[in-house]
């Protein structure tokens, strides 16, 4: 067990009990938020400014500067299709409180 220099338990955990602290069940908590939540949203906000703001001829243009093989015509279908996943992602984990 780690202890800090009065000698009391880190977190408040008690070396007799075998519950969680408090403080990891808040982390756990959080984390959960982010995991459920932030993540997904994100990933559909980031597909949606990239897809649907900047336009799939400007992307096709910087992905294409640096490959041998242009991209292929599915690219803009995979692209859509990535941003309806994403949103039904983000939308089943809340509705069914987690992902996982």
């Amino acid at each position: 067990m780690v202890t800090t220099s009065s000698q009391e338990p880190i977190l408040g955990r008690d070396s007799r009990k075998t519950d969680t602290p408090k403080t990891m069940t808040e982390m756990g908590s959080w984390l959960d938020v982010v995991t459920i939540y932030i993540s997904p949203f994100g990933a559909v906000l980031c597909a949606v400014v990239i897809y649907f703001l900047l336009g799939i001829e400007p992307l096709r243009e910087e992905l294409n500067r640096g490959r041998l093989k242009p991209l292929g015509r599915s690219f803009p279908v995979i692209g859509y299709f990535y941003v309806l996943v994403s949103a039904v992602v983000v939308i089943c984990g809340i509705a069914m409180g987690g992902i996982g």
